[in-house]
């Protein structure tokens, strides 16, 4: 339905943030929740086939890396990696501001960068209006 189930729990980001030292901190997030079952990761980088194609804000190494695999065999359970923000703009279309919407969806995130998702929506109803 769109809310969290809980708390969040905050591991920092270990430095640097190479793929190992960032699989062990993912892990350590899955083991608090004692969660098993499929998962889903916005990661801070342009990923196609679960593979890190950039690295702006994180470790360089990444850069080629397959984020779904490092995170699985960390975790032990299968991994879904995307960009965080593509994530959060599929969130907000879904459960957010963007549901029902008609035609162009725009998302920013601001962060330690900035990313972005645009969405092109053709639902059966008026835009809001602003």
């Amino acid at each position: 339905n769109g809310r969290l189930q809980g708390e969040r729990f905050r591991v920092p980001t270990p430095q640097p943030s190479t793929p190992e030292a960032m699989a062990a901190a993912f892990s350590e997030i899955i083991a608090f929740f004692n969660y098993k079952g499929p998962v889903g990761c916005g990661f801070p980088a342009l990923v196609k086939n679960g593979v890190a194609l950039t690295a702006a804000n994180i470790d360089k190494s990444w850069i080629g890396t397959n984020v779904e695999t490092v995170f699985s065999e960390a975790c032990g359970d299968p991994v879904y990696v995307t960009n965080d923000a593509d994530a959060a703009g599929i969130a907000e279309m879904r459960y957010g501001m963007g549901k029902g919407e008609n035609g162009l969806v725009v998302l920013i995130t601001i962060g330690t960068g900035l990313g972005n998702a645009r969405f092109k929506s053709s639902v059966n109803r008026a835009p809001r209006k602003t």
